[in-house]
């Protein structure tokens, strides 16, 4: 059966492309059918694509990674998932409250919500919270996900007393390293590299996400 994930926050620069990257990559290095969809006019995801392909030094007779679509329109964003025959779609989701957004969390099984450890970050409108507890209402799974932490600080203390009175799971994601922007930059992941906290993050979000889906 297919999972179908979206990674959504109208707030833009809290990873959303850096998490729906590096989770399709480290669903496929696993084995999985993957299928990252790029739902950004701007095609941040494509710009990662177009860095790894434009690489010389890579082997071009064998696959590199999840298959990645692009599909803006929201009214085909529905058929555009059904016809995909992968076991696992991610769905990144552009900047800014939308219509694509509404689109995103109606298709997903689990709505991931990249998050910075911040007072003046936990949320970007109420309008946004009150449609994600609406898609909880729905027996929709949604999870916040801790993003761009200090590697030096535990998870942040305001997201600890977010959890107390809400009904999403909350998941230690990816930190503030060097490592997450030079490889999306060289159409990598840090999968590929030599950060291994980082690789172990990423791999720790993985399981995180699959032991959502499974419940």
């Amino acid at each position: 059966m297919k999972s179908i994930i979206g990674v959504v926050n109208p707030k833009g620069g809290v990873s959303k492309t850096t998490i729906s990257v590096h989770l399709a990559h480290a669903a496929w290095m696993e084995g999985d059918d993957v299928a990252l969809v790029d739902t950004d006019p701007q095609g941040s995801v494509l710009d990662w694509l177009r860095s790894r392909t434009d690489e010389e030094e890579r082997p071009t007779d064998e696959e590199e990674g999840p298959t990645v679509v692009h599909e803006d329109d929201p009214a085909l964003l529905p058929r555009k998932v059904q016809n995909l025959s992968q076991d696992i779609v991610i769905l990144d989701a552009p900047a800014q409250l939308q219509e694509m957004t509404g689109q995103i969390l109606s298709l997903s099984d689990l709505c991931l919500v990249p998050l910075e450890p911040s007072p003046l970050d936990i949320w970007g409108t109420e309008e946004f919270r009150a449609l994600l507890e609406e898609e909880v209402s729905k027996e929709t799974t949604v999870a916040l996900v801790v993003a761009r932490r200090d590697p030096r600080s535990t998870l942040g203390g305001e997201l600890f007393s977010l959890a107390e009175d809400s009904p999403f799971e909350i998941l230690d994601g990816v930190c503030q390293r060097v490592a997450y922007k030079r490889s999306m930059a060289e159409g990598e992941t840090v999968l590929e590299g030599n950060d291994a906290k980082a690789k172990n993050e990423v791999r720790e979000l993985l399981m995180d996400v699959a032991q959502l889906l499974s419940q």
